[in-house]
């Protein structure tokens, strides 16, 4: 019993030499300052509910992507190429955006998206899962295979 006592006393004197270690570390360095004043223009986004896209609309193009960043940028990322496939389509394009690309296969198994951006084993498990169909892929030059798949479920 003595001796765990006497390694928790070692064990909990290493950890504060460490910690003391870095926080001196940190003190010497420049220290970045950071200011919440200065403020930038972000695109609007919307919180839709989910019951908005049950119905396919011939007048709408409901493109799903699960946002790795956040809703603002990813608008931002995506709003020309949703401009364009619906100026070419002759229809509204709405974006769609869920946390996973479990989510997005969903809503494209259900009907509920018309197209999707999902990465390679997203379209994979929505192939063999309910024949998701393979639209057209991103490949990088210095990628051996494609990082970005856009895909959909065609109408039954």
């Amino acid at each position: 019993m003595m001796r765990a006592k006497l390694w928790f006393l070692v064990l909990v004197a290493v950890v504060a030499g460490v910690l003391f270690a870095a926080l001196r570390g940190t003190q010497s360095r420049d220290a970045t300052q950071v200011s919440l004043d200065k403020t930038s223009e972000i695109s609007r986004v919307w919180q839709i509910s989910g019951d908005a896209f049950t119905e396919p609309s011939h007048d709408s193009l409901r493109v799903a992507i699960a946002g790795v960043l956040s809703p603002s940028k990813t608008w931002e990322a995506y709003q020309e190429l949703l401009n364009y496939m619906g100026e070419r389509l002759g229809r509204q394009a709405t974006l769609i955006l869920k946390p996973t690309y479990a989510e997005i296969n969903d809503l494209v198994r259900g009907q509920r998206a018309d197209v999707a951006f999902v990465c390679s084993l997203a379209y994979v498990m929505g192939n063999q899962d309910f024949g998701m169909e393979l639209l057209g892929s991103h490949q990088p030059r210095s990628a051996a295979i494609p990082r970005t798949i856009a895909a959909c479920r065609l109408s039954r």
